[in-house]
């Protein structure tokens, strides 16, 4: 799964709930708006309605999705706050419709990841590709897969760690002054449940990699694994990282 495909997920169910939302049948019901006391003659208007049930489970949907997509600080938060006091007429929903559609608009063009994610993103994938090149240019038998591993585990190692202080509250890398390593940072993140415990024993999998790289055990890994480890890396951080 890529941040790609993640995102286009969201994109179509905003295209859904928006055609529910303007496809949503009205109904109408004669309301009492007076009477005449003393004739007991009562006026009557015509009051637009939608059906109660439909409504209330769109709503839902709706608050669902847009708590997922909008960050926590941001202003938008307040006027999602309101949609708990939608009522089922025709004009609420058209003020709901219409916020769905701008919201899809701006989390399509990319307006609620934060600025320095997409620095750090294109930052780790800058270096990817490096660690790509020197698989890639590399002569037979002069072990260019090992600064790859150092290069992609470093880039790991970055990754989660700009993961951590994005969380909220925020997840501390240090410890009595020292920096979390690759390994207790995996642990860490795994505890606030960024992701299970399958994506954690890959991610340690590729951890000892770096580690056998950077310690000078060379026999404990093949460049196969490397050229694994890189698109691997790759495609966690696209996922995870914004």
């Amino acid at each position: 799964m890529t941040k790609n495909y993640t995102k286009q997920k969201y994109l179509d169910r905003f295209a859904e709930l928006i055609a529910i939302g303007e496809s949503m049948p009205i109904n109408f019901r004669q309301q009492i708006v007076g009477s005449n006391f003393l004739s007991g003659e009562k006026r009557f208007q015509s009051k637009a309605f939608l059906s109660y049930g439909s409504f209330i489970e769109w709503r839902t949907a709706c608050i669902s999705i847009l708590d997922a997509v909008v960050p926590k600080l941001s202003i938008h938060r307040k006027e999602i706050e309101k949609f708990t006091s939608m009522r089922s007429e025709p004009s609420f929903r058209d003020w709901m419709v219409a916020f769905l559609k701008a919201i899809s608009k701006d989390f399509e063009q990319g307006y609620f990841e934060r600025l320095e994610a997409q620095i750090d993103a294109e930052v780790s994938s800058d270096y990817l590709h490096q660690a790509e090149q020197l698989l890639n240019h590399g002569k037979s038998g002069n072990k260019s897969y090992v600064p790859a591993a150092v290069l992609t585990g470093a880039v790991l190692e970055h990754g989660l760690r700009a993961i951590a202080v994005r969380l909220e509250p925020t997840e501390p890398i240090e410890v009595n002054g020292k920096k979390l390593m690759l390994n207790s940072l995996i642990d860490v993140l795994k505890k606030r449940e960024v992701y299970n415990e399958l994506v954690a024993k890959q991610l340690h999998a590729w951890a000892d990699i770096r580690n056998a790289a950077a310690h000078g055990n060379f026999d404990d890994f093949d460049e196969k694994q490397v050229k694994s480890m890189i698109t691997g890396v790759s495609d966690f951080l696209a996922l995870y990282q914004l």
